[in-house]
């Protein structure tokens, strides 16, 4: 599991986010979390490269040379490639490459990922424990997501009130809302329906609705 992320600065916010709770995820089934730094990359044995197509320069760099087959997902709706490249960069031995065709393609992929370590999309809401490891490892196979056959999917909270003691807790309701999206880009989920809480004049609370 010592394997550091990876991703350019010049990608979406959710990217990056993404990034930070597989980091996250990967602390949750190992007890460390994984080093998240942005591009390049040198002289490392692993690294896990996460991106969408367009905004990361390795990525992109890797799709030129013919060394990652994107065909299947360039262009598509909320699609990703998940594949291991040998020698990707100098002094880089190996690595895993998370490709978005969008930019939550990219985080859906990365969230696959958490769920092959055994994250599930629901540890925080419904206290999913996570089987402890003392090493991580993962028999990647290369993998190109179709897209998603209903184009937009999300949660509908039925009844709001109930999310009321949080949200007195965390001080408003900005923390809880970040805690329902994460949890729909877990669950590749792309619409929040509706959000009586919500306050689309509060800057904050926009902020969080603009990272996906």
């Amino acid at each position: 599991s010592g394997a550091t992320l990876y991703y350019d600065s010049r990608d979406f916010e959710v990217v990056k986010r993404a990034a930070g709770f597989l980091s996250q995820d990967i602390g949750l089934v190992t007890g460390r979390n994984a080093t998240v730094r942005t591009l390049p990359a040198a002289n490392e044995a692993t690294i896990v490269v996460i991106g969408t197509l367009g905004h990361n320069s390795l990525i992109d760099k890797l799709v030129s040379e013919g060394r990652l087959n994107v065909d299947k997902i360039r262009g598509g709706w909320e699609q990703y490639a998940v594949e291991v490249v040998e020698r990707p960069a100098a002094g880089i031995r190996k690595a895993l490459v998370i490709a978005g065709s969008d930019r939550r393609g990219t985080a859906y992929g990365v969230f696959s990922v958490s769920e092959a370590i055994g994250v599930s999309p629901w540890y925080w809401w419904a206290d999913v424990p996570v089987a402890k490891k003392d090493r991580l490892t993962l028999d990647v196979k290369s993998y190109r997501s179709k897209e998603p056959s209903v184009k937009y999917r999300g949660l509908f909270i039925n009844d709001e009130d109930l999310l009321s003691a949080l949200s007195a807790q965390a001080g408003s309701y900005g923390p809880v809302l970040a805690r329902i999206i994460e949890a729909a880009l877990r669950l590749k989920q792309n619409l929040l329906i509706p959000c009586s809480f919500l306050n689309i004049f509060d800057p904050a609370e926009e902020a969080i609705i603009r990272q996906v």
